[in-house]
C-alpha cells in the first residue's frame, strides 16, 4: 500500500513540475502591439524607451518579443519578428513584451516604420526639445498608449 502511495505522489510531482516548463519554441508573429514611451537620462545620455507588448495575453507572463531596429538620419525602422516562449513558465498570464532603447536621437521629424513580416505600418515620429510625438494612421496593428510624451527637463 505504501509503495502505491509513493508512486502516486512521485507521478503527481513529475506532472506538476513538467506543467511549469515550456518548450523553447517560437510562435509566428501575428499579434497587435501596444507601445508605451518613456525617457531616461544617464548623465548626459538620453534614451527613449519603447516598451512594446502584445494586446493578446499569453499563458506565461515571461514571453518575449524578438525585434530588430535601425535608425538613420530621417527614419526609424522596427521589425517585429516573433513571440518567444521561455523555457520556464512564469505561470501568471500576461502579454509578450520587449523594450526597444533608442539613444542619441536628435530633434527631427522621423519616418517611423513597424514591420510584421509581410505587413507594415508607417507613420511620423517628431522629436523636439520638449516632447516626443508619434503619429500613426488609424489601424489596429500598432497603437501608442501615450503618443505624446513630454521630455525630461
Amino acid at each position: 500500500m505504501q509503495k502505491n502511495i509513493f508512486y502516486i505522489v512521485f507521478l503527481f510531482f513529475c506532472i506538476s513540475i513538467s506543467a511549469c516548463k515550456k518548450e523553447n519554441a517560437h510562435i509566428g508573429f501575428e499579434e497587435n502591439i501596444k507601445i508605451r514611451m518613456s525617457e531616461s537620462i544617464d548623465g548626459v545620455k538620453r534614451t527613449l524607451h519603447l516598451k512594446c507588448f502584445t494586446e493578446k495575453l499569453f499563458e506565461c507572463f515571461n514571453f518575449g518579443i524578438e525585434t530588430t531596429h535601425t535608425i538613420t538620419d530621417n527614419k526609424i525602422t522596427v521589425n517585429f519578428i516573433k513571440v518567444i516562449k521561455s523555457s520556464l513558465c512564469s505561470t501568471a498570464g500576461g502579454p509578450a513584451q520587449t523594450t526597444i532603447q533608442l539613444s542619441s536621437l536628435s530633434n527631427n521629424t522621423y519616418d517611423i516604420e513597424f514591420n510584421f513580416g509581410t505587413s507594415m505600418v508607417r507613420g511620423l515620429f517628431n522629436i523636439t526639445t520638449n516632447s516626443f510625438i508619434a503619429t500613426l494612421p488609424p489601424q489596429p496593428k500598432v497603437q501608442f498608449e501615450n503618443p505624446y510624451l513630454k521630455r525630461v527637463p
